[in-house]
């Protein structure tokens, strides 16, 4: 994050660009470092017959060590990873954003940039709301009554809210208020991307 750094200081700063490991560095890093330190921390020795085999430490490095947001998942949605080599995406939040909401258009503006990238445009007469994890993951967010009325006022006839969310819409909302409204309940921004994009027009 170098836009906090003043620009006198970054003149005399040397920029160093870290790319992110191979599957197989971050199982040797898991093996020589990680199950070691972590066996000690829980008060356990290795005389303990405690074995981690190969399979199941590749199990957890594919499904919870992914590169962060749309980078890692580049070639999934046919961008090219190249891109990132290349370019700086600078998405502006303004500063007279209300800070407790940011967290909240999350999945909002990872659907934009995807848009930007894959020439996908977003659908008509959608809104959607949820903050999103390094790992695409769509966490709940405060606040659906409003959000979801709000949508209903501007004439939106879908909205996609966090799978965790849905108990809020029950015990906050009556079917009258939601009408004929469609409420889609997403767990990861996969599922965001499904219901939000349209296919991409061929060449």
């Amino acid at each position: 994050m170098l836009d906090p750094v003043p620009d006198a200081l970054r003149d005399r700063m040397e920029i160093i660009s870290l790319e992110g490991y191979t599957e197989q560095e971050k199982v040797i890093i898991a093996f020589r470092y990680l199950v070691p330190r972590q066996i000690t921390e829980d008060g356990l020795t290795a005389e303990q017959d405690i074995e981690f085999g190969d399979d199941a430490v590749r199990f957890i490095v594919r499904r919870y060590t992914r590169e962060a947001g749309v980078r890692g998942n580049a070639t999934k949605y046919g961008i090219d990873p190249d891109l990132f080599k290349t370019s700086d995406i600078h998405i502006h939040v303004p500063a007279g954003a209300i800070p407790k909401d940011g967290p909240s258009a999350g999945i909002t503006m990872a659907t934009a940039l995807l848009s930007m990238l894959t020439d996908r445009k977003v659908r008509t007469n959608l809104a959607m709301t949820g903050e999103i994890t390094l790992t695409g993951q769509v966490l709940p967010i405060g606040g659906i009554k409003e959000k979801v009325l709000a949508a209903k006022r501007s004439g939106v006839r879908e909205v996609i809210i966090p799978f965790e969310n849905e108990v809020n819409v029950k015990e906050d909302l009556k079917s009258e208020q939601i009408g004929d409204m469609k409420l889609h309940y997403v767990k990861s921004m996969e599922e965001v991307v499904e219901l939000a994009l349209e296919p991409k027009l061929s060449a």
